[in-house]
């Protein structure tokens, strides 16, 4: 790596030459790349630039990295079985496909041969199941009261593949920011091999279900550009940028301080990451 950034760049400049070093760690240990890796670049954050980058000698620290990987490999261990019970019970397949519309019906479509895979249903998520995902499975552990769950569901399955869950906009000081009866989206997750529409779908199935209960005027939904690709899976009417730092219990990540929660007990990121952005879908244009 030549070129050295004190700021949230550094981050993704160790992810994206760390890649195959973790995507090996995660086959050995039998976890989800993806999962292992948001993990481990929300620990990143905690230090400063140079405990992770040697500047002198112009190379990445490995043994923090060697040392977080393990940290968090005892950490997945306990939700493993967790995450690969709920994958079955999601009864997800390994195949590449997508959602469509027929007929006022979703389907599911292999991508390759075009055929028919199943009916998809969009229904809210029982408590237990979203509770589960929200305290088990989801990186973030700080948690808010949450108002509606939904999830795309293929036929009999228990267990949504792909889940989303919101809660009513509470926050005094983003009020002037959005209109009155404002949801946010707290939560969102899908397993691996999802129909690559999936959450687009989800997203748009959601609001379309608050638009016809007409008891909201917009949604946000936030995405964490340090861990997420920020492709819009929607349509957004305006996007407002929030400066946040990461909070740590015990060296391990909880949630975003100034944006989730205030507690002097948690420790501060002492990298800045990049600001949090909530996407703002008018609900009702009235």
């Amino acid at each position: 790596m030549n070129m050295i950034v004190k700021d949230y760049t550094l981050i993704q400049l160790i992810i994206a030459e760390l890649d195959d070093f973790i995507a090996k760690v995660a086959i050995k240990g039998s976890f989800s790349n993806e999962r292992l890796k948001t993990y481990l670049t929300l620990h990143l954050f905690k230090y400063d630039w140079d405990d992770i980058y040697d500047i002198d000698n112009r190379e990445i620290n490995k043994k923090i990295i060697v040392d977080e990987l393990v940290l968090l490999i005892d950490y997945l261990k306990e939700n493993e079985q967790l995450y690969s019970l709920l994958k079955r019970m999601a009864k997800c397949i390994n195949k590449a496909s997508y959602l469509k519309r027929v007929k006022g019906e979703i389907i599911e479509i292999d991508k390759d041969t075009k055929q028919r895979l199943g009916k998809i249903y969009f229904k809210p998520v029982i408590k237990e199941i979203g509770e589960l995902i929200d305290q088990k499975i989801d990186y973030m552990k700080y948690q808010e009261k949450v108002s509606f769950r939904f999830g795309l569901f293929r036929e009999l399955a228990y267990v949504p593949f792909a889940y989303l869950s919101f809660t009513e906009l509470n926050k005094s000081w983003l009020k002037d920011k959005v209109r009155e009866k404002t949801l946010i989206n707290n939560r969102a997750l899908s397993f691996n091999d999802v129909p690559e529409n999936a959450m687009s779908m989800l997203y748009d199935l959601c609001m379309k279900y608050f638009k016809e209960q007409g008891d909201y005027d917009s949604c946000l939904i936030s995405v964490d550009p340090n861990v997420k690709d920020n492709k819009q899976l929607f349509l957004s009417d305006a996007m407002i940028s929030i400066p946040v730092d990461y909070g740590y219990i015990d060296g391990f990540y909880y949630g975003r301080k100034g944006y989730d929660f205030f507690d002097d007990k948690i420790t501060i990121s002492k990298i800045k990451p990049q600001p949090l952005h909530l996407f703002v879908k008018d609900i009702n244009n009235k």
